[in-house]
């Protein structure tokens, strides 16, 4: 039997790494002859959100890592970096990159000296401005099993960086969550005589007080001119309704006297269930305006990380509904909700096959 890890932002509750780690594990528990485990790296390791999630209970030891046969860096966006997190003033932060290094890569790099095969699928990043990350990501790439890659961006990032070895372009992994994988929402009402609009909120208070100020206003005006519409708030990791109540954008809408319902994130699949009821989504973040897209749902995004979202609405044809949240007016999201909110988004058909590859090449695990 062979021993399988998968590692990647395994730690959070953030939506679209939880999907991740939810179709890695699926996939790979349906390979013949594997036992699968997630990578536990002291207060890195698989954290407790996602256990609950998948049921998961097993523990592993680091000599138990060790001896496993195959190591699996599962989607994400960890292949580049964090600038508010990585430069500050202009300057690189060390303590964080050693973070990074140590949270993501070592593992790996212990794993690949001792001539065990690695996979990297379906991975964003770049830029990357540290020595050691870069020189860390080109070595862990150059051998490994296979390499995909979420966008050309992120591909041309690491052949400049001196990867020689093919990298294959699909696309986010996320796009093989469509509606038939569904659960029924549930313990939350809609109107079932109106159509709903999702004002995806985000608790950072930079970002939640450009929302309330660029974005908020906007969507109370479109609230008052489509009668139609009922509004839904909520965010993509867990926040308690409290914590959403005292946020900048949430006092916006309720000085107008605008009805919001919130939805408290508990559960990623409840989450998508939810994304797949509303007709209008306004999100400044990637995965609920990707899995949203895949729903065949009208989005309109004002990214906060404004190069990995522009990528992508770029790869799929509909580059227009994306303006950087620092960069866009109230004038200008007014005029994308009126342009965007009854046009839905139709994914091209080759989109669902490349999401599809960053889960079938784990099939050649059997091969190994």
């Amino acid at each position: 039997m062979k021993k399988v890890v998968i590692h990647g932002a395994t730690s959070t509750s953030n939506f679209g790494d939880v999907l991740f780690a939810h179709l890695f594990y699926k996939k790979c528990l349906a390979l013949q002859d594997v036992q699968v485990d997630f990578l536990q790296n002291g207060k890195y390791g698989i954290g407790d959100f996602l256990r609950k999630e998948l049921l998961y209970d097993r523990t592993m030891s680091k000599g138990e890592f060790l001896k496993s046969d195959v190591f699996v860096f599962m989607s994400g966006g960890y292949f580049g970096e964090h600038s508010k997190a990585f430069i500050r003033n202009g300057n690189i932060r060390p303590i964080r990159i050693i973070k990074w290094y140590f949270r993501y890569f070592l593992p790996a790099v212990r794993f690949q000296k001792k001539g065990k095969p690695i996979f990297i699928l379906g991975i964003g990043g770049g830029p990357v401005t540290s020595r050691l990350l870069r020189k860390t990501m080109v070595s862990l790439m150059e051998k490994a099993v296979c390499v995909t890659v979420r966008d050309e961006e992120t591909r041309d990032y690491f052949k400049r960086y001196g990867v020689k070895r093919e990298i294959l372009v699909t696309t986010d992994t996320a796009q093989v969550y469509t509606p038939d994988m569904l659960p029924p929402l549930e313990g939350f009402s809609l109107n079932s005589h109106k159509k709903h609009l999702f004002l995806h909120m985000n608790l950072t208070g930079e970002t939640d007080a450009l929302i309330a100020t660029k974005i908020a206003p906007s969507v109370i005006r479109f609230l008052e001119e489509h009668k139609d519409y009922d509004l839904v708030v909520g965010c993509d990791c867990v926040a308690g309704v409290d914590r959403i109540q005292d946020s900048e954008t949430y006092k916006a809408i309720k000085a107008k006297e605008i009805v919001a319902q919130i939805y408290p994130y508990a559960d990623s699949h409840q989450f998508a269930a939810l994304l797949n009821r509303m007709d209008l989504i306004v999100t400044t973040k990637l995965h609920v305006g990707i899995v949203g897209a895949t729903l065949g749902k009208s989005v309109v995004s004002f990214p906060s990380h404004k190069e990995k979202t522009k990528r992508y609405y770029r790869q799929i044809g509909e580059e227009g509904r994306s303006v950087p949240l620092k960069e866009v007016t109230p004038e200008q999201v007014e005029a994308q909700l009126e342009k965007y909110y009854n046009k839905p988004i139709i994914l091209p058909t080759d989109i669902y096959k490349l999401a599809e590859m960053n889960l079938s090449l784990l099939e050649k695990i059997n091969d190994l």
